[in-house]
């Protein structure tokens, strides 16, 4: 029987933040994959299975409370068709030669996904009605962060 995923190519970019975000990239590297096939390349739910995955997880070996990845995942099918998603404030472009001639001229950049930055009013109002919360700490009591600090920390949800 053929493969129905032989000429499917998948590209997946991960970028761990926090103190074990390359423990949380590296496992999102490995079990992501399977849950996209598991789901014939479902993104949100294979998203949503990751993300379970890491909230279910040994915080031992991949402790993902303070923790987290982005990730751009970028599918290739059989018929050259693109499609791209992506989770955190990690982007995609494309690049596309302009040509003269047998000589390369230049190349044309074309963003392929928006972002999700908490600072982007939409993405606040998509967050706050889903429960989240944005701040630079996980916890603004937390007296081992100096509130000089905290206000230099990147925006992160909650």
């Amino acid at each position: 029987a053929d493969d129905p995923f032989s000429t499917i190519q998948a590209y997946l970019v991960f970028d761990g933040h926090g103190p074990h975000g390359h423990l949380v990239a590296a496992r999102c590297a490995q079990e992501l994959p399977k849950h996209l096939c598991d789901t014939n390349f479902n993104f949100q739910v294979a998203f949503g299975r990751m993300q379970q995955d890491l909230e279910d997880g040994d915080v031992e070996t991949c402790d993902a409370r303070h923790s987290g990845s982005t990730c751009i995942a970028i599918i290739l099918d059989d018929e050259h068709r693109i499609t791209v998603a992506g989770v955190g404030d990690s982007m995609a472009v494309l690049a596309m030669r302009k040509e003269h001639g047998v000589y390369v001229i230049s190349y044309s950049p074309s963003v392929l996904n928006v972002p999700h930055k908490p600072e982007l009013p939409e993405e606040r109002r998509r967050i706050e009605a889903a429960g989240g919360k944005i701040h630079a700490h996980d916890d603004d009591d937390d007296p081992n962060v100096p509130e000089a600090d905290r206000a230099l920390l990147p925006k992160r949800v909650w």
